[in-house]
């Protein structure tokens, strides 16, 4: 009776930790509001950000606290703003050595890098760096094989991926298709298969062993196709495009689904969130999200179960 007690009790805990997960929100950041979006209602609620507006920047998630880095104002910002999705309480640490915006960023083992970017219109840089959220401070690590800015960064299976770009800011700055991978253990990065696509500014996820390329803009101007690169094989294929073309899109993936924020379409701003489904290859324009008409934007999965593994379990 006991024993069948406990595995009761450990199977109730278990779904209850199943369910968390699935409670997953996405964290959207518009010019200086932060939104929270259930995955379940798709509804909406504002965050209010204390500090200064900023664009070009980059977010990440850890340990329930969402990080801001980088981007600009007419300089860049030096500091770092970092909301406790737990406590509901913002506060700011002492943000890159180099401030820039453009940068990419993404969490891996308790650490957040940054790769890449530039200083306010200037051309891109080969630089990559490393926050401890532990010991609170910056290491630089081995530069980047190719400069770039406006690139995609995603870790993935203990890896540091980094995917397109420009070459800078300005009108003349190559776009790239190239890409490039890090590895943490060893400290070396590696030259991958290039995109089928040169692109920047646009979405890079991770989902199952894949890592998907969406939207941006190549030399001509935004794109609505989607590429994933297949880590096992290490090559690129096309799948289905989006409804539309978004010049700047930011991604996020729970489980099998990404869902896609399209920051600017060429033509007006967008607002609506798309739904791809990796499973299927099948796209949904979600008309019952609240609009954020915006023409650039940051998105991040939040995943509160840990912090609530506690009163899960009692």
């Amino acid at each position: 009776m006991a024993a069948s007690g406990v595995e009761k009790s450990s199977k109730k805990k278990t779904e209850k930790k199943l369910a968390a997960r699935e409670e997953a929100k996405l964290l959207a950041g518009f010019m200086g509001v932060m939104n929270n979006m259930r995955k379940q209602d798709y509804s909406w609620t504002d965050i209010r950000c204390p500090f200064e507006k900023r664009r070009d920047a980059a977010c990440v998630f850890w340990d329930n606290v969402v990080y801001i880095l980088g981007g600009s104002q007419l300089f860049p910002i030096k500091r770092m703003d970092c909301y406790n999705v737990v406590k509901d309480s913002w506060y700011s640490k002492l943000g890159p050595p180099t401030p820039r915006d453009s940068l990419a960023a993404c969490a891996a083992e308790g650490k957040i890098y940054t790769s890449g970017g530039s200083e306010v219109g200037n051309s891109a840089l080969y630089l990559f760096e490393c926050y401890d959220t532990r010991t609170e401070s910056w290491h630089t690590k081995p530069s980047m094989l190719t400069q770039r800015c406006s690139h995609g960064m995603v870790e993935a299976n203990g890896l540091i991926y980094v995917c397109g770009g420009s070459l800078g800011n300005n009108v003349s700055g190559r776009v790239l298709n190239s890409c490039e991978v890090y590895d943490p253990a060893t400290e070396t990065w590696t030259e991958l298969c290039p995109m089928i696509e040169a692109r920047k500014n646009h979405g890079l996820v991770f989902v199952k062993d894949k890592i998907f390329a969406v939207g941006g803009q190549n030399g001509l101007g935004g794109l609505d196709n989607v590429e994933y690169y297949d880590i096992k094989l290490n090559e690129w294929k096309m799948v289905s495009p989006m409804p539309w073309k978004g010049v700047t899109v930011k991604c996020a993936a729970v489980g099998s689904i990404v869902y896609v924020l399209a920051g600017f379409q060429g033509v007006g701003r967008l607002g609506h969130i798309l739904e791809y489904n990796t499973e299927t290859d099948k796209w949904v324009a979600n008309s019952k999200v609240r609009a954020f008409p915006v023409t650039s934007c940051l998105i991040c999965v939040v995943d509160t179960c840990g912090a609530n593994e506690e009163t899960l379990e009692t």
